[in-house]
């Protein structure tokens, strides 16, 4: 009777500490345009591609939104003082993504909430690109399509991975290595 006892908690308790958790990282962003997501552990960074920036609406700024927290990307504006920005925009670096993405070989997969076009995973963490995620929001619809509708389109996308170790935070690191990580790209 004891063995079946201990038998059955086993099965019961055991899964949970031998199954690695499942992360998630929920991004909304107003997009209008082409644009891709770079996230690297606690950093994430914007580059824009064509038309407007995430987050441009005709009349206000909006957050982009990752997993619940507001941030205002900023962005180079091109001047005669500032005549090297292309068109190819980078923005600042957000650096309180949490839960962070891994920095160790993952299966990431990207699950999509609201997308009027596509959103995809374009680049896979991994050693080579030093564990850089890379996701596009293209909203670059064509005026040929018949459910083309002008305008940004708030999309939503789900990043999920298997945490498996501990990142380590930038707020830990030294201040160096903090200006080495801030642009992921």
């Amino acid at each position: 009777m004891l063995v079946w006892l201990v038998i059955l908690i086993l099965v019961i308790y055991l899964p949970s500490y031998t199954t690695p958790a499942t992360e998630c990282i929920r991004i909304k962003a107003l997009i209008d345009g082409k644009s891709h997501l770079f996230i690297r552990g606690y950093v994430a960074q914007w580059c824009h591609v064509a038309r407007d920036v995430p987050g441009s609406d005709s009349d206000r700024l909006c957050p982009t939104v990752i997993n619940g927290a507001e941030w205002f990307p900023t962005w180079p504006v091109r001047s005669r003082e500032n005549p090297d920005v292309h068109d190819v925009l980078y923005s600042d670096a957000y650096t309180d993504v949490d839960p962070p993405l891994p920095i160790h070989d993952a299966l990431v997969t990207l699950r999509e909430v609201a997308v009027r076009h596509r959103a995809a995973i374009i680049q896979r963490p991994h050693a080579g690109n030093n564990f850089t995620l890379v996701i596009e929001f293209d909203d670059h619809v064509s005026n040929a399509d018949p459910y083309y509708r002008s305008g940004p389109f708030w999309y939503e996308v789900e990043i999920e991975f298997l945490r498996r170790a501990v990142v380590p935070s930038p707020k830990h690191e030294s201040r160096d290595a903090q200006r080495s990580d801030r642009q992921v790209p």
